[in-house]
């Protein structure tokens, strides 16, 4: 995402894109030197002992991206992950559990997530207080989990499962998402 400072002196526009360059914009927000970044174009800097407001106009780039042919990551159940794009509400990313496949049981501290099936059959188990339920998947199905959600998946055919998922907000981190009690004994190894 592309910042373009306009109204600030030279030493204010060096400040704010530094800051930018070295944290990057999506941990602008949580930079110990930046308070807040909103939609209305202000950017609120707090370095310790004074407190400033830079007006900012703010111009997403559009996105296109391919599936990459190698997964970037292995999610915490498990599953390969091929990270798409992202935008400030939401970050998309394929998933893919090979054939005899069952993910660790994981739940979500603070995103939601939509999944829209690819590929392959499969099975998941989902689970919220009381409420509980095992879902067929297969090429078509859409489901959701949301916050706190406790969910694991399985492969029942002969082909990998393969999804799309958007997660709400963005994927925060490696400490998002945490080992629960799951309904199926995973494949996956500890992590």
């Amino acid at each position: 995402m592309h910042l373009e400072l306009s109204a600030l002196t030279e030493e204010k526009e060096r400040y704010v894109s530094d800051l930018v360059r070295k944290d990057g914009l999506q941990n602008l927000c949580s930079s110990k030197s930046i308070w807040s970044l909103c939609n209305l174009g202000r950017v609120c800097v707090d370095n310790g002992s004074t407190h400033r407001t830079f007006e900012v106009e703010m111009s997403p780039p559009f996105e296109t991206q391919s599936l990459p042919e190698q997964p970037d990551a292995v999610a915490p159940d498990g599953s390969n992950v091929r990270i798409l794009l992202a935008l400030q509400g939401g970050s998309m990313a394929h998933f893919e559990l090979l054939p005899g496949g069952v993910s660790t049981a994981v739940a979500h501290r603070t995103v939601e997530e939509i999944w829209y099936i690819l590929g392959g059959a499969g099975e998941m188990w989902r689970k919220q207080g009381d409420l509980e339920e095992i879902v067929p998947l297969a090429p078509g199905t859409s489901l959701t989990l949301p916050l706190g959600t406790a969910f694991q998946f399985r492969t029942t055919g002969s082909d990998r499962l393969t999804a799309v998922a958007i997660t709400m907000p963005p994927w925060p981190g490696d400490n998002e998402a945490y080992e629960v009690e799951g309904h199926w004994r995973s494949t996956q190894k500890s992590t």
